[in-house]
């Protein structure tokens, strides 16, 4: 290569070398802009952003949880409004630009109102409120305590409360617990050493009314003690028709009986189903409840609820806010009540129940801290958050009957669902499957006995369902069952053996005849029934004994004159009452 070439080369490679340089410095640049921190909304800009402002209100003391007006500049979009010295939060309830309905929380301090809006602006007011407090009053005091368990206390007002004397010992209200009719005291730590105690009301918010009760029994704690549930608080049972399903990163289809399965319960279902599920990857929607669930009388509480995978598989993760922590988990082998679920609803035989200890169940962190689940706090909002999860395939998740429950869900032997369309019914009165043309409660079927101008405690006919049940393992063995009478009268009486003697029972020993209007769940407690000897030689029914049997009896009881009707459904031996 001669001179010349040899400085052109030079030359190009000069160039190309400047080229290069000045790619990798306009490069570099620009990453270097692309990875400057982005300003927050409301954050950092020239913008001038409207600052709220209160500079009057309506009136200078309120009662608390009261409405009052505050006047000013830019209230339209304000979304916050503290009050007091605490920064108690107010709900706001009408906004304009210079005008802003507020109620009052029903606790606050004497102070200023703070006031921020979209664009996180914030000022504090010069001007200030006075709370008034009104009267607390009691009017309702346990008659025992149990040591180291809650009580309740009932009256106007009960929220108020910050603390209670219990005997010498202060003990502080958990304000996450109470309400305005109703508060619990927590003896955990306290000690109870007398049989008596005496409660006075040591502190609160208002003047008290009734402050000090009589004297009030002590006794230990029976953890095995049998208690009376309380009614479950139904989430969803999707009767109203609307479907509440919001969706997330996919579209999935989801309504009211979209699957067109055989009903669980009543009308309606919810259905959610898709094929572009993708693991932990996309949520597919949630289920969100925001109304406040009072536990304070509960004792165990469950989330119990009934899904239908359709040959599919299915799931949701759980996220409950309680005290203002906001946390969550996941349905396990060691969380659920079936050993199959793990991190995902593999495919169900038909409608399965699920019935979680929420006091027992693995509460994660999700960003606000590890929940610790109060029995008898208040819930104040559930989701399910729909993901597939570790599941794999077609999602399909159909969901009914979403209830807290005072204790789980767990049915031990059905003796009759009438599904099977087969009248099982022996004796001499009108009977059949559907006989009424009644709108059925659980599934498609129930079973229909009827007699016109029925003569009094006549023993139509029966139903029998053989066993052995074995009750060794039920803690509260119950017997329940749904009935409708159509507005008519009926009865009917319980039959079985154990041990070569034969018991009896009727369902309604005060009247012997029930009277309904529509479809009602009845739960009786094997041990509370009253048990009649009908031949043999044992002296009491063994509860954690072997049934042979259970015979449904039709008889009229105390019905004369009269139409005679029962519609029964879904007669099951559970450990506790079912819903």
């Amino acid at each position: 290569m001669n001179q010349e070439n040899k400085k052109h080369m030079k030359k190009m490679h000069f160039n190309n070398s400047k080229l290069f340089t000045l790619i990798c410095t306009i490069l570099g640049f620009s990453m270097l802009i692309g990875c400057e921190k982005q300003d927050i909304f409301g954050e950092n800009y020239d913008i001038d952003f409207p600052v709220p402002a209160v500079s009057a209100v309506s009136s200078k003391s309120a009662l608390i949880g009261s409405t009052i007006i505050l006047t000013g500049t830019n209230l339209d979009k304000v979304t916050s409004v503290k009050v007091g010295a605490e920064n108690a939060e107010g709900k706001i309830v009408e906004k304009t630009s210079t005008s802003l309905k507020l109620q009052l929380p029903r606790i606050f301090s004497k102070g200023a109102f703070t006031v921020s809006n979209v664009y996180k602006q914030a000022t504090t007011s010069s001007v200030t409120i006075d709370p008034i407090f009104p009267d607390v009053e009691i009017t309702n005091y346990p008659t025992v305590i149990d040591r180291g368990q809650v009580f309740l206390i009932g009256g106007s007002n009960v929220d108020l409360i910050q603390e209670v004397m219990i005997g010498e010992t202060k003990v502080r209200l958990d304000p996450t617990s109470q309400t305005e009719k109703q508060g619990i005291v927590n003896t955990q730590g306290v000690i109870l050493s007398g049989d008596q105690t005496v409660i006075k009301v040591s502190k609160a918010y208002g003047k008290v009314i009734n402050g000090i009760s009589g004297a009030i029994a002590v006794q230990n704690y029976d953890p095995n003690a049998v208690y009376v549930a309380e009614q479950p608080i139904v989430i969803w049972d999707f009767e109203d028709g609307k479907n509440p399903f919001v969706n997330a990163d996919i579209l999935p289809i989801s309504g009211i009986n979209v699957s067109k399965l055989p009903k669980l319960r009543d009308q309606n279902y919810l259905t959610v189903k898709t094929d572009k599920a993708d693991g932990w990857n996309k949520a597919i929607g949630f289920l969100t409840s925001t109304n406040p669930i009072n536990l304070s009388k509960f004792h165990d509480p469950h989330l119990t609820f009934w899904i239908n995978t359709n040959g599919s598989q299915g799931y949701f993760q759980l996220e409950l806010q309680m005290g203002g922590v906001k946390s969550g988990g996941h349905f396990t082998p060691a969380s659920s009540s079936s050993e199959t679920d793990n991190y995902n609803f593999e495919k169900t035989n038909g409608w399965e129940l699920r019935s979680i200890s929420l006091k027992n169940f693995n509460w994660e962190n999700w960003g606000s801290g590890k929940l610790k689940f109060n029995p008898q706090g208040i819930i104040e909002s559930i989701a399910l958050g729909y993901k597939q999860g570790n599941g794999k395939g077609f999602f399909e998740l159909n969901i009914d009957q979403v209830q807290i429950t005072d204790g789980p869900i767990k049915p031990v032997f059905t003796a009759f669902n009438f599904e099977n369309n087969v009248n099982p019914y022996s004796g001499s009165a009108k009977s059949g499957i559907n006989l009424s043309n009644i709108p059925s409660v659980s599934g498609e079927r129930y079973l229909t006995v009827k007699v016109d101008n029925a003569l009094s405690w006549n023993w139509t006919g029966d139903i029998y369902a053989g066993g052995p049940i074995n009750l060794v393992n039920l803690k509260n063995p119950y017997i329940s069952f749904w009935v409708n009478t159509n507005g008519k009268s009926g009865f009917f009486q319980i039959e079985t053996t154990q041990n070569e003697t034969k018991w009896g029972a009727g369902i309604d020993d005060a009247n012997y005849l029930i009277k309904t209007n529509g479809w009602k769940r009845m739960n009786f407690s094997l041990k509370a029934l009253g048990w009649g000897n009908w031949g043999g030689t044992s002296k009491a029914l063994d509860m954690k004994g072997v049934l042979d049997y259970i015979k449904i009896g039709f008889s009229t009881g105390n019905a004369s004159g009269v139409n005679y009707e029962v519609n029964i459904d879904d007669i099951v031996i559970s450990d506790g009452a079912m819903y």
